[in-house]
């Protein structure tokens, strides 16, 4: 089964003044930018940014099923290549797991 993709579309945003003003500031500053993004749009809008910018991109969300939903909507507008999903630990909050061990 072929996945679809959706990546020549990128290019549309890069006309948009708002997208190239962030992109630009993402650019230039080391501190995160601010931009406010219907919820629909906010693939895209990654997509778009992680391909002008050409840099690793690292996206939080707040609970692993919305990382699954957003992971799912960037294979859409990505090469499947280009998208890592990072797991959710397994363990409680007062538990200690192998990471906190490294990190200590």
């Amino acid at each position: 089964m072929q996945t679809l993709n959706l990546s020549k579309l990128l290019n549309l945003v890069s006309g948009l003044p708002a997208f190239n003003s962030l992109a630009a500031e993402l650019r230039t500053s080391n501190a995160a930018a601010k931009a406010d993004i219907i919820d629909s749009a906010r693939p895209y809008l990654i997509a778009a940014l992680y391909q002008t910018l050409k840099r690793p991109t690292v996206v939080v969300t707040a609970h692993a099923e919305e990382s699954r939903k957003l992971y799912d909507q960037l294979n859409i507008w990505l090469q499947p290549d280009d998208i890592k999903l990072m797991p959710e630990a397994d363990a409680l909050p007062y538990e200690r797991i192998v990471t906190d061990y490294l990190l200590n």
